[in-house]
């Protein structure tokens, strides 16, 4: 999902890139933190994301929304179908390698 319907009018398509998400329709831009607030607010995603929006493992940005089709971040844009990550079972931030118990960063703390 490399688009998004937009965090401000819900309608057409906005794309995030270098941490803002954009809608050039309506004219919306905000950074990707308040675009993925507004984003959990607008559909209802409260039960999905009950802290908010997570850290990108991308861009390590407070950006990354949960929703029925994946993982969609509002600052770089990355995307992930919904079995395309994994939450740290120490800080549960999200991370790609399936293989580690831990993310890349609990991993480095807990393993020395």
């Amino acid at each position: 999902m490399p688009y998004v319907d937009c965090p401000y009018c819900g309608t057409g398509k906005a794309t995030a890139k270098d941490g803002f998400t954009t809608h050039t329709k309506c004219g919306y831009r905000a950074t990707g933190p308040e675009a993925a607030a507004r984003y959990i607010t607008r559909h209802s995603l409260k039960d999905k994301n009950p802290t908010g929006a997570s850290e990108c493992p991308s861009c390590q940005e407070d950006a990354l929304v949960v929703d029925n089709e994946g993982f969609y971040c509002f600052s770089c844009g990355e995307n992930w179908p919904s079995n395309g990550l994994v939450v740290c079972d120490h800080c549960g931030n999200y991370y790609m390698n399936k293989d580690l118990t831990y993310c890349p960063s609990c991993e480095k703390l807990l393993t020395k």
